[in-house]
């Protein structure tokens, strides 16, 4: 777990910071810095969009009588996108925007879903209601 949480918080911006500089040497520093904000704000545009949608979903299941956990996973997931589109740098706002695919989101759901399914039954996990 601890070179997992290395690399993401050592590995990963030493190559976010190498990619903004060559980026800036191949393209100059305002377009640069143009693509990220661009993203930025393009990401945070989708977000809202597919935030809105998602809840709108979880209001639809909630009304039915469902609990709609595969929504409230999509929301994690989008909350996640946004988190990473407003990190400055172009490997994470590639990893954002492919977040906002539904897609792809529906594939991660569907792993993490069922890497949850295992850890309940390897008893890893629990849940308890509140009642």
């Amino acid at each position: 777990m601890f070179m997992k949480l290395f690399f993401l918080f050592t590995a990963i911006p030493f190559l976010e910071i190498y990619i903004l500089i060559k980026a800036g040497n191949s393209f100059g520093f305002f377009t640069t810095l143009f693509i990220i904000i661009g993203t930025g704000l393009l990401g945070a545009h989708f977000v809202r969009l597919e935030g809105f949608r998602v809840w709108l979903q979880i209001q639809q299941e909630m009304s039915r009588g469902n609990f709609p956990a595969n929504q409230l996973v999509e929301g994690l997931l989008l909350f996640i996108a946004g988190v990473i589109l407003i990190t400055p740098g172009l490997l994470t706002d590639i990893a954002g925007l492919l977040l906002l695919v539904p897609f792809i989101r529906g594939y991660i759901r569907n792993w993490l879903n069922l890497k949850f399914s295992d850890m309940i039954k390897q008893g890893n996990i629990t849940f308890t209601g509140l009642m």
